[in-house]
């Protein structure tokens, strides 16, 4: 049998968070696998997580004040010294090993913060997988920009880098000559599909002003019809949330923009089907899984161009792609959808032949191989 441990940093809402639970969930459905998912931080998973799956967190009630601790020192460090101590990561990683020496795990699957656990593990005892959900670009120069030459030197030091996109692929094989790209799942599935007669643009994701790039939002939803509206599904931190709301109050937008919060899957479902377009502003996107979910639901898509949306729309072939900052070309393209329904018939139907891509069934053979 084969003991696979996934091991992220918490399990609240994000993408990330999303496909990791997926993947494992179906994996467990193979009785030839025993799947665990180890999560850093002791928070509550918004994602259903199947029973099959053991679920374990590396922070209980006993350490939590020590990991605390040990995290105010880690920061004290990095701000007068510029660099990370990694007083936290090696505790975190002593940790980690000793549950997996316990349980007989030798296959180990590295997300977010806990890539750089990669160069701690023997490679004739364990196989050791990086899945890396951004491009190699923003992990060095801003998500692990302190830890620079400890992120290259893991990704020397693993087994294997997996990666979401033909750019990245190209990109992480810089530094490792065992870089395999595989696509992220639909992580939604049974969406019954939009008839695109209602006039709602959709966006879900994190409220992020910068990342999502909702400044953006702010700029087009002024150009669009008064009798459509752009609904959006996501959580975010209280002063993104404050500066979006103050924008929408500021500009005279409470018609045109309406806050959703926070949706579980149950909920989603009904409000992909509900809508007639689908609009991503983001600056960057390591995949982008809610295209694929809007796609699922024969969403017309409208983005920015980043690697993600570049990848999953195959350079315009399934959707609109906009050249990032162009708000002009970006609202004269949602007009011209939101006036031509035959039109957003057409991008329904390339939607469609895209999301095959995505289906859980022909991902899973592709991680069967390297796990």
């Amino acid at each position: 049998m084969k003991k696979v441990i996934f091991v992220l940093d918490r399990l609240d809402m994000g993408g990330l968070q999303n496909v990791n639970v997926t993947l494992a969930n179906e994996l467990s459905e193979n009785s030839s696998y025993q799947i665990f998912i180890y999560s850093l931080q002791k928070k509550v998973s918004f994602y259903k997580v199947s029973h099959k799956v053991a679920l374990v967190y590396g922070e209980n009630n006993l350490d939590k004040y020590f990991v605390l601790l040990l995290k105010v020192i880690n920061f004290i460090f990095k701000k007068f010294m510029k660099k990370d101590s990694n007083i936290v990561r090696n505790y975190q990683i002593f940790k980690l090993k000793k549950f997996m020496k316990k349980y007989s795990i030798n296959t180990v699957v590295l997300n977010g913060p806990a890539l750089l656990f990669a160069n701690k593990f023997d490679n004739k005892i364990y196989n050791v997988l990086m899945w890396m959900h951004n491009n190699s670009e923003k992990y060095l120069n801003d998500y692990f920009s302190i830890s620079r030459k400890l992120l290259i030197n893991c990704m020397k030091s693993a087994d294997k880098l997996v990666v979401l996109t033909n750019s990245d692929q190209q990109d992480y094989s810089h530094f490792s000559n065992n870089v395999v790209k595989i696509y992220n799942p639909l992580t939604l599935d049974n969406i019954k599909l939009s008839n695109l007669d209602k006039n709602i643009i959709l966006m879900v994701g994190r409220i992020d002003i910068r990342h999502k790039g909702l400044d953006y939002l702010i700029e087009i939803s002024k150009q669009i019809p008064d009798n459509w509206q752009i609904n959006l599904v996501g959580d975010g931190s209280p002063q993104d949330i404050k500066w979006l709301e103050n924008q929408i109050e500021k500009n005279n937008l409470n018609e045109s923009i309406k806050l959703l919060g926070k949706k579980s899957k149950e909920q989603l479902r009904e409000i992909y089907s509900n809508a007639s377009l689908y609009l991503m502003t983001s600056r960057w996107e390591g995949f982008g899984l809610v295209l694929t979910e809007a796609m699922s639901a024969g969403l017309p898509i409208i983005a920015f161009e980043q690697k993600g949306s570049i990848e999953i729309l195959n350079d315009g072939e399934y959707g609109i792609l906009i050249n990032k900052k162009d708000t002009k070309n970006m609202i004269k393209c949602i007009n011209l959808l939101i006036d031509n329904y035959s039109l957003r018939k057409e991008y329904q139907k390339k939607s469609l032949k895209r999301i095959k891509d995505f289906e859980i069934k022909n991902i899973i053979d592709i991680w069967d191989e390297i796990l």
